[in-house]
């Protein structure tokens, strides 16, 4: 068994869990969105544009074929989407595990998603965790960082 596979069958059922090797199952951001939530598609698309902004992200083509885009990148992508979809479903006690996301990001990127991850932490109570070899630590708390 892989180490992911052992991540994903311990803490599936505990944690959302975005793992670096399998952040999408489309080919584009717009049908990411469209899979996540379509009846909120729009809203999706208004906050990932807001939180790029938060981040000095000036655009990013929803239409571009996400292979294009570096690993660091897809890994921002996939957390922005993640926090989207918390954010306009109001959800709140999420607890999100990284799966080699932090430990493959340069410093600038993971500086992103802390960035992301306080602004949202006014409005929704989550927890980011990561894993480090076969079990997982506490990364984010909206009061701390690790």
């Amino acid at each position: 068994m892989s180490d992911h596979n052992h991540f994903i069958d311990k803490y599936s059922n505990d944690y959302l869990i975005i793992d670096f090797n399998n952040l999408f199952i489309s080919s584009s951001i717009r049908e990411e969105i469209y899979l996540l939530d379509f009846d909120n598609r729009q809203s999706i698309i208004d906050s990932f544009n807001t939180f790029l902004q938060l981040i000095n992200i000036n655009f990013i083509n929803i239409d571009r074929d996400l292979s294009t885009f570096s690993g660091g990148e897809r890994s921002l992508i996939a957390f922005l989407l993640i926090i989207c979809v918390i954010r306009i479903k109001k959800l709140n006690r999420v607890n999100i595990l990284l799966i080699d996301i932090i430990q493959s990001l340069h410093e600038n990127f993971k500086e992103k998603i802390i960035k992301v991850y306080q602004d949202i932490c006014s409005t929704n109570k989550i927890t980011l965790y990561i894993n480090e070899e076969l079990k997982i630590i506490e990364y984010y708390t909206c009061n701390r960082f690790s």
